[in-house]
């Protein structure tokens, strides 16, 4: 839809629930199950269509659940729960870049991409010169809700703090502690160019959840919105702060 407002517009037509929905300059990029071939088999596909509607066109099909997107400007990063992949933007067969116990958040920047196992509890960087994987920090109690600055990472741990390491690794840094997030959301963080923003949830007995500023450094939060029903999958701009809804259980 236009940020103008107006009539929403179909862009493609799904097999499957679409996830992880990543943008460049003319294509939408996102992750979808193929229809079972067989009870408990389950097929992820990295599939492509115009930011101006079409057919949409499959780039590459793995074994298991796709669970994080990346982009850059020729390629896409992908994870599943035992590997993290890449493949191009024109398609092809996916390059396997590193093994994981349980990949949950990808993102890329010109350099490497970064992982967040959440099992494992790692965050590592992958090399996009030579493939080298290094452990930029060990285990983060369930870290996910994984993004990147220009220097510096930021995640959200299953122990429900906010945390921040450069980007060439090192001590990493408590920048708020007591951070929920709602327990079926993949993604509870979003971060611009100077303020990180937490769809937190959720108070004991209720679902009701809160949008919180928190400046990148040592910052003091700021509520921006409450009572909102489990927030989660936040993004912000220039001038506003975007999130969805869920009625999952």
């Amino acid at each position: 839809i236009p940020k103008t407002g107006g009539t929403p517009q179909v862009l493609a037509v799904t097999r499957s629930e679409p996830r992880q929905l990543q943008l460049d300059g003319s294509q939408a990029y996102w992750a979808e199950d193929l229809p079972q071939v067989r009870a408990g088999d389950r097929i992820g596909a990295i599939t492509t269509a115009s930011k101006d509607g079409g057919e949409p066109v499959e780039l590459a099909r793995v074994e298991g659940e796709i669970t994080g997107v990346a982009l850059d400007a020729a390629d896409v990063y992908f994870t599943t729960r035992s590997t993290v992949m890449r493949v191009p933007k024109t398609g092809g067969m996916p390059i396997k870049l590193a093994s994981s116990q349980w990949a949950f958040a990808i993102v890329a920047d010109q350099q490497a991409a970064y992982v967040a196992d959440y099992q494992a509890e790692p965050i590592s960087r992958i090399s996009k010169t030579d493939g080298t994987v290094t452990q930029l920090i060990g285990r983060q109690r369930g870290p996910h809700s994984l993004v990147a600055g220009q220097t510096s990472l930021y995640w959200i741990t299953f122990d429900k703090r906010l945390m921040r390491v450069s980007k060439a690794g090192g001590t990493p840094v408590v920048v708020l502690e007591d951070v929920g997030a709602y327990d079926a959301c993949t993604n509870a963080l979003a971060v611009d160019a100077t303020d990180l923003y937490v769809t937190a949830c959720c108070d004991a007995g209720s679902y009701a959840g809160e949008i919180i500023r928190v400046p990148r450094g040592d910052g003091t939060p700021t509520i921006l919105a409450t009572e909102i029903y489990k927030p989660c999958n936040p993004v912000a701009d220039d001038t506003g702060v975007y999130w969805s809804t869920t009625t999952a259980a």
